[in-house]
């Protein structure tokens, strides 16, 4: 990337430090759909990709985010 020509150096150190933050969030939030996938994985003895589909049915059927349900079952709760 290269600096716009109309943005200031602290305006480009301030967007690079936001997509550093919405990186590190996205890559927080996807370890903790891994976990949730191994923790099924183990519980339910099923395949990666059925654990997946469960999740993602899970997700649905309580109409809250994928990663909020993946958080849930990496706390402990209902697999």
């Amino acid at each position: 990337m290269s600096l716009d020509e109309t943005e200031s150096p602290t305006e480009a150190l301030d967007d690079a430090r936001g997509r550093i933050a919405d990186l590190e969030s996205a890559l927080a939030r996807s370890r903790t759909v891994g976990m949730a996938l191994g923790i099924l994985v183990e519980r339910r003895k099923v395949t990666t990709d059925e654990a997946f589909a469960l999740l993602r049915k899970m997700s649905i059927d309580r109409d809250r985010p994928i990663e909020d349900v993946a958080a849930d079952i990496v706390a402990g709760g209902d697999v």
